[in-house]
């Protein structure tokens, strides 16, 4: 007796429809999985028998073959459980199906007892079903938040194996169990503008990150590096920060998130689904409207970070897409996982390839680093004095490259705050009125960028774009051909400096890019400069420039 059942499986951000084929005969016991399923997959034996058993059938006692189709595909995870348990059933004449199976995906893990547990990846999966012409896709109850999401088709939730079994009777019983999601967010038209089809519904999506406790009203003083905070964030440039210990780097950077803009309709579903599919969507929540803040410790392997393993899974790189990566302390991570960043950050995305996969992550994210200067930390405080050998302080910049370097558009050095400033405290600009300029910056970038699609910014300019709309006048154009001769620009380094200059006209209100916003620009491209001439004194000895890091 053979039956077929479908389900899926995960690659990469992305799902695959598979064929669960189940066989059965009369002979000695016999149970096996093929198909090149993970372990996982293998332990589904157990866990259906028991299922099956406690939901009131009887296990089948044969030669009992399943066979995951296509046999040469790798697959993982346990949302097989349901399809599986459903073949059996089937094919032992225990259940009858008056319906068609072929429109039909079954997704879901069996606990022993016969209940129904959540999988990941499920919007992934509901999309791809939709795609392939599924009419019923039946999966978990806990799922429902995130699947419904996606539109135009229909859904049908449960707790127990039996209820699985239940909908096979008739057309009726499925139909009486479906939800159909014609109100979804994933749809196969074209995204309105935001706000367009999302309604109330939109506004009560749930937050990745909780600001309310955050603000940049907190941060005493550093009003350039708040400045610097609003450049990155308004043009999606990523930023260095450089400073003494106790300098407020760490502060800075951590209240990003209180004035990165809210995500579109387009981001928030990319977002939403790359979560979705790492597992890591806040149970009883659907959509995610504010933009990801990852900020994982310097001790964190390069498969972490990067993505990958033996069935690749994201890392922080793709779980940072649309928003901000902080690498706090960034020299004291492994310089592999340094050097890694080079691709994606200039890509937007990253690749990673096994012997028998090839597997492409998004990774369009805000790189924001933060490091002392030197070992002890005091190498440009004109206050304390460094006290770390040129050698060292040499070999504790090797592991950052000029190449890396040279991909932070800006490179702010954060000076410690005088005694004076401590006693009384002058807070300065606010969250509020920074972000109010980035959205400002932002909505210039969406008209000017409007046929690039969502997600382009001043950083992703290409030659031809910096050309359109980096126009500078000759004398400007002199000093920067100065200022790029004195610092030893690469052609990369010259083309950021025009980038941010844009962004800062941008939030100038400014229609040209003039010589206050080139200066400023070049304001942040001062630290591979002054690295550089502390390696060429013979004394190892740096006068620290008292203008640095300063309008």
């Amino acid at each position: 007796m053979f039956f077929r059942t479908y389900s899926a499986t995960l690659i990469g951000v992305n799902s695959r429809i598979i064929e669960v084929e189940v066989d059965f005969k009369k002979g000695l016991p016999n149970n096996t999985i093929v198909g090149l399923p993970d372990p996982a997959i293998r332990e589904a034996r157990e866990r259906v028998n028991a299922a099956i058993r406690n939901s009131g059938f009887e296990f089948p006692i044969g030669r009992l073959t399943v066979n995951l189709a296509p046999a040469q595909l790798k697959k993982e995870g346990t949302s097989f459980d349901m399809a599986i348990a459903t073949g059996i059933l089937l094919v032992s004449n225990q259940i009858k199906s008056r319906i068609d199976i072929s429109r039909l995906l079954l997704i879901g893990e069996l606990a022993l007892d016969g209940m129904i547990r959540p999988v990941r990846g499920i919007i992934a999966i509901v999309q791809e079903a939709r795609e392939k012409g599924i009419l019923y896709v039946v999966l978990p109850k806990e799922n429902m938040n995130e699947a419904s999401l996606v539109s135009g088709i229909k859904l049908v939730p449960v707790e127990r194996l039996k209820e699985v079994a239940e909908i096979f009777a008739s057309e009726e019983s499925i139909e009486a169990k479906q939800v159909t999601c014609d109100q979804g967010v994933l749809s196969n038209r074209k995204m309105d503008k935001p706000g367009g089809i999302l309604g109330d519904r939109y506004a009560s999506m749930y937050s990745g990150t909780d600001e309310g406790s955050m603000d940049f009203s907190e941060v005493i003083g550093q009003e350039y590096v708040k400045r610097a905070a609003q450049i990155c964030i308004a043009g999606a440039h990523n930023m260095l920060l450089i400073g003494s210990p106790g300098s407020g780097k760490t502060m800075v950077a951590s209240r990003l998130p209180t004035i990165m803009p809210d995500l579109s309709e387009e981001e928030s579903i990319e977002t939403t689904k790359i979560y979705s599919i790492a597992g890591l969507l806040a149970e009883g929540f659907g959509l995610m409207k504010k933009r990801p803040f990852r900020a994982p410790h310097s001790t964190a392997s390069n498969v972490s970070i990067i993505g990958g393993g033996k069935n690749p899974i994201p890392g922080e790189i793709t779980l940072a897409h649309n928003g901000v990566l902080f690498l706090d302390e960034f020299p004291e991570f492994n310089r592999n996982v340094i050097q890694a960043l080079r691709q994606p950050v200039e890509n937007g995305s990253i690749t990673i390839s096994r012997a028998d996969t090839r597997i492409t992550f998004p990774a369009r994210f805000i790189l924001v680093g933060s490091m002392n200067p030197c070992p002890c930390g005091y190498l440009f405080d004109s206050d304390n004095e460094c006290h770390c050998d040129p050698r060292k302080v040499r070999q504790y910049y090797m592991k950052l490259s000029a190449p890396i370097l040279d991909r932070f558009d800006l490179q702010v050095v954060v000076n410690p705050l005088k005694i004076d400033s401590m006693i009384t405290p002058d807070r300065g600009t606010n969250s509020s009125s920074i972000k109010q300029g980035v959205l400002v910056a932002r909505e210039t970038q969406n008209r000017r960028f409007k046929d690039m699609g969502g997600g382009y910014y001043n950083s992703n300019m290409n030659d031809e774009d910096i050309e359109k709309y980096c126009v500078i006048k000759n004398d400007v154009k002199k000093l920067l051909f100065e200022a790029a001769k004195i610092y030893n620009m690469s052609m990369r380094g010259f083309q950021k400096v025009l980038k941010v200059a844009r962004t800062i006209a941008d939030l100038n209100q400014k229609e040209n890019i003039g010589e206050g916003e080139v200066l400023e620009a070049l304001n942040y491209r001062g630290v591979s400069h002054i690295l550089s001439s502390y390696f060429r004194n013979k004394s190892g000895l740096l006068t620290p420039n008292s203008s640095f890091g300063k309008k």
